[in-house]
């Protein structure tokens, strides 16, 4: 795991071993231990595929013609731990670039050719510059993920990667005219281009900054001249005091966070500044120093190599310190340190955090320092305990707080159970104790120690680790395939199922289906049975993933979707009988083309909107004759079906009614369509073939009654056929036996009358009933008086008085009035002839007080009739 020898330093003489787990110069002391902590990681990198000489940068190729080309998964801001080593062919015309663990172990090896640059992104994505300005998006598993051109005849000689705020990595070319390119995300790739400046030349130094609002700023200089360019403004000449004459600048790098920046310059000076261009220091660097390559190693030191194989770091404070190695090395940053590679070896430097050396730093008098001390001696039995933590009672919250900090940065078991008793010690001295941060930290700490295992592989610090959050690392470990390790982590870091264990779930299922596929293609035996049994048992073993939701939330038919765009359409199949969410795995089987199954399940789920769907996609895919043989098979949809085809197509469904023999559905639409034909005297064969096929039907289910009434209308019809050339009969509603016998007693055709009574067996007191209505509406009031002398009657005289009211002839009604014989008659007779007056008079002198009540009731609104009737009532009520 870690290396128990401490720093790789040959003048060990010099150096005495810190109670802290590194060495320290004892003529330097606080001041180097301050600076610089090594920590030393054995890590076997691939020899096969490392050549016998390296390059002076792991990030420059070619030079002094050694053809290696290393790139580590940091860039300074967010923290990898793959790394990316391209070799060179023989040819000169093609790399062999090879994707490895901190380990070792080999993910993947590409064939690039035209290589420029090499990057990661945020995402764990290797991104690959071309020359000519192609830009590649790779996978750690070697995967094509995207690629772009950022412009046509492109050459590019330069790039830089940079990291915004919200999550991007971002990318910027410089051209072989002087132009430059940037990308806000090499994700969604979308090219700007910086104003030029009417200057011949290219710049001599150039990088890429962020402010914390995420504005990206490219930082130009030419000569001793800095200008600032941003996407859409004109570039910004900037007026900088403390710059340097004479030379030019070479190099400009800014730290992880691009808070401080420095300034290489060509007299062999490095400027260090505030994000806001305020010098803070300038550092000397000898003559072999700076022809290397800077980076930054956290915030307050800079690292250069000095010779192929020793590194030096300098603080802020000009205070170095040189690292000799037996082999040549290359290097990278990270956020909190140096990456050091030599070759058999990966050792990680970085400078001593405060509150480390708070705690056990020589002769420190922090409060972390005594509590750890007290601790110390307690676990030893020595006397003083009592003591130390009486000195510390007022600042126990701080020496706890940096105990447990203290124990985080630490990379060494014992040393981290050590520091976290001496917390533990602190924490059960609180007055007010709160120990979620507590157990927090130590689960933080579990996992670091668990995944910096060699055949794991990831040498994250705890800087690095709370940068990069859990759920980040959990995709890491998924992009490595760590499946048993990403679950178990979400299961102790009680990660939300959501986001932690269904989402390695569903990448894992994915990752089998594509090495399925993979199989299948190289012509190997697929047994999918099995896989899907796999999968099925897999996630039983997980029964708090739910089989129901959105995203990544792992359900059968996602999986089965990756499988179909996999081709893999039988494993699909397989994979969606397992679904427990119908609607999904209907929707599936419609994308999978088995729409016969789709309807079948849909048929059978008893849900309507289920069965809707499925309909709507037959309708827009498939041809009526097949849509019409699945739903005969299936009564529920072939209901459904026929909802739609009334709207859309009523022949269409009345054919499937002939064809399924269904006599009451066939009746009921030829009745619907008889309804809606219009009458028309030259055409009324289609109205009664229509009625005939309607009886015929209702023969077929022997509904007498209903037969009997078709017969009865369709000689109605034949029987009106014959009086189509008589006068004024426009208007009559042929289809209406009594608006065909009111017409015609109105206009005398006896004879017609006649024929309507024997033809329908209409009853005397219905004909009396129609002629009354029908000598009142054509005015025939004689016709109208000899009907009321009839002796043979069927009823009284209200009807004709109902008749006379309707059509406005209230003198005729006081004649039939004065005929009736119920008093309850008489006084709804003067009603209809609005006359409440007389009717409340003759109420009263019958004493009906409550119908005189009900008129007072219905006219109360109207004055002068309401305050005759209140006096008629008051009068009865008195009287």
């Amino acid at each position: 795991m870690f290396s128990k020898t401490g720093f790789l330093i040959e003048k060990s003489t010099h150096l005495a071993s810190s109670p802290y787990g590194g060495p320290v110069e004892k003529n330097r002391e606080m001041n180097l231990m301050k600076e610089i902590l090594a920590i030393l990681l054995e890590r076997k990198l691939p020899r096969t595929n490392i050549q016998e000489e390296w390059s002076e940068n792991m990030c420059v190729k070619n030079m002094h013609n050694f053809n290696l080309f290393l790139k580590s998964c940091s860039d300074g801001l967010e923290i990898y731990q793959q790394t990316a080593i391209a070799n060179l062919n023989s040819s000169g015309s093609l790399w062999t670039l090879v994707i490895c663990t901190c380990s070792g172990y080999i993910l993947s090896t590409l064939k690039v050719a035209n290589l420029s640059e090499l990057y990661w992104t945020r995402c764990h994505r290797l991104v690959i510059v071309g020359k000519i300005g192609q830009i590649f998006v790779y996978s750690p598993r070697g995967k094509l993920l995207n690629q772009f051109a950022i412009d046509k005849d492109l050459k590019v000689i330069d790039s830089r990667i940079f990291y915004g705020i919200m999550g991007n990595t971002g990318l910027a070319v410089l051209t072989e005219n002087g132009h430059i390119f940037a990308l806000n995300s090499v994700i969604e790739a979308v090219p700007w281009r910086i104003r030029d400046i009417s200057r011949a030349d290219r710049p001599s130094a150039w990088t890429v900054l962020l402010s914390t609002s995420g504005q990206t700023t490219i930082l130009l200089i030419y000569g001793d001249d800095f200008y600032a360019a941003m996407q859409g403004v004109a570039l910004l000449l900037l007026n900088i005091s403390w710059k340097l004459s004479g030379g030019e600048y070479i190099e400009v790098v800014p730290n992880w966070d691009y808070t401080r920046i420095a300034f290489v310059h060509s007299s062999g000076l490095v400027q260090l500044v505030n994000s806001d261009l305020t010098l803070i220091s300038t550092i000397v660097l000898s003559s072999t120093s700076f022809s290397s390559k800077l980076l930054w190693c956290g915030s307050n030191a800079i690292a250069v190599m000095e010779t192929q194989n020793s590194l030096k770091i300098i603080s802020s404070s000009s205070v170095a310190h040189v690292f000799d190695y037996t082999s040549d090395i290359r290097i990278d940053t990270e956020l909190d340190g140096i990456k050091v590679f030599t070759r058999n070896e990966l050792i990680f430097i970085s400078c001593v955090p405060d509150e480390l050396v708070d705690v056990i730093g020589i002769a420190s008098t922090e409060a972390g320092a005594i509590l750890y001390e007290a601790s110390q001696k307690l676990e030893k039995g020595t006397p003083g305990v009592y003591e130390y933590l009486n000195l510390i009672e007022d600042n126990m919250d701080k020496a706890y707080q940096q105990c447990l900090i203290a124990a985080a940065h630490q990379f060494s078991p014992e040393s981290q159970k050590k520091l976290l008793k001496a917390a533990s010690l602190g924490k059960s001295l609180l007055r007010r104790q709160d120990t979620s941060q507590f157990v927090d930290i130590c689960r933080v700490i579990r996992v670091l120690n668990f995944i910096r295992q060699p055949h794991i592989g990831f040498s994250l610090s705890f800087p690095q680790s709370s940068e990069l959050k859990m759920r980040t690392l959990i995709d890491r470990l998924i992009d490595m395939e760590h499946w048993p390790l990403a679950i178990s982590i979400c299961d102790y870091m009680k990660i939300p199922i959501r986001d932690g264990v269904h989402r390695v779930l569903a990448h894992w299922a994915v990752n089998k289906i594509e090495k399925v596929k993979m199989d299948k293609e190289s012509g190997k035996d697929c047994d999918f049975p099995t896989l899907t049994e796999l999968i099925a048992n897999k996630f039983a073993n997980h029964p708090e993933v739910s089989f129901a939701g959105n995203g990544l939330i792992v359900i059968f038919s996602d999986v089965a979707m990756k499988a179909v765009e996999a081709g893999l359409n039988e494993m699909a199949e397989l994979l969606l009988e397992k679904e427990t969410r119908l609607n999904r795995q209907v929707e599936m089987l419609l994308k999978l083309n088995k729409v016969d199954k789709a309807l079948a399940k849909a048929a059978k789920s008893q849900q309507p909107d289920l069965l809707h769907i499925v309909l709507s996609h037959l309708k827009r895919t498939q041809k009526k004759e097949i849509i019409d043989h699945l739903v005969l098979k299936l009564p529920q949809a072939m209901c459904l079906y026929q909802d739609y085809l009334r709207e859309e197509a009523p022949p269409h469904v009345y054919a499937l009614y002939v064809q399924k023999d269904d006599f009451i559905r066939q009746a009921i639409y030829l009745l619907d369509e008889s309804e809606i034909t219009p009458w028309n005297p030259f055409e009324i064969k289609d109205k009664t073939d229509i009625l005939s096929k309607a009886k015929k039907c209702l023969q077929n289910i022997k509904d007498c009654g209903s037969v009997q009434i078709l017969a009865e209308a369709i000689n109605f019809f034949h029987l009106c056929e014959n009086w189509n050339s008589k006068v004024d009969c426009e208007n009559v509603d042929r289809t209406s036996v009594r608006s065909v016998f009111i017409w015609a007693a109105g206009n005398n055709d006896d004879y017609l009358v006649e024929q309507l009574k024997k033809s329908f067996k209409l009853s005397e007191k219905q004909c009396v009933f129609w002629k009354i209505e029908a000598y009142a509406s054509y005015k025939k009031w004689n016709h109208l008086d000899a009907l009321s002398l009839s002796k043979k009657l069927p009823f009284g005289f209200m009807p004709f008085v109902e008749a006379c009211a309707r059509y406005g002839e209230h003198q005729i009604c006081e004649n039939y009035i004065s005929k009736l014989s119920s008093a309850e008659e008489i006084v709804e007779g003067w009603l209809l002839i609005e006359q409440p007056v007389k009717a409340a008079n003759y109420a009263a002198s019958k004493n009906m007080v409550t119908s005189v009540e009900k008129i007072y009731s219905r006219y109360r609104m109207e004055k002068e009739i309401s305050l005759a009737i209140e006096k008629i009532l008051l009068s009865l009520k008195m009287g």
